[in-house]
This record gives C-alpha cells, structure tokens and sequence, in this order.
C-alpha cells in the first residue's frame, strides 16, 4: 500500500474513535435527570399496607397429568 492510502486509514479511524468516544460519553446528570422524569411520568398506583405474621393458607385444586422432561 502506498503512504497517503495509510494515512487516509489512520485519520478515518481516528476520526472514528474520536467522534466515538463524544457520542458516548454523555453527561450523568441530564441521564439520572431524564431516568426520574420518566419515573414520574409513569408511575404505577400502589397500595401499602402493613405485614404480619401467620399462616398462609393459598391452595390450588387442579386436574391433568405429569409428564417428565427427560427420562433415563
């Protein structure tokens, strides 16, 4: 190859890794800020309440048949 076609290579590829490394590397505050923002905007309505102790008494009566997923 001859000398000016390296150097078109070289600065191509530096050009690259520098508009690269701008691109990427985006403030932290204007992502958190627009992370919150979305948040906000999409929030889901939720229902606290208190927790206590006792039995769990949640049971399914259910009709089929088990087959294996791999057998010997």
């Amino acid at each position: 190859m001859n000398k000016s076609y390296n150097k078109l290579i070289i600065l191509t590829l530096s050009l690259v890794l520098v508009l690269g490394v701008v691109t990427g590397c985006g403030s932290k505050d204007k992502q958190e800020a627009t992370k919150q923002q979305e948040a906000e905007n999409n929030g889901v309505p939720v229902e606290v309440v208190r927790t206590k102790t006792g039995e769990i008494a949640n049971y399914i009566t259910v009709t089929g048949t088990a087959k294996a997923v791999k057998s010997a």
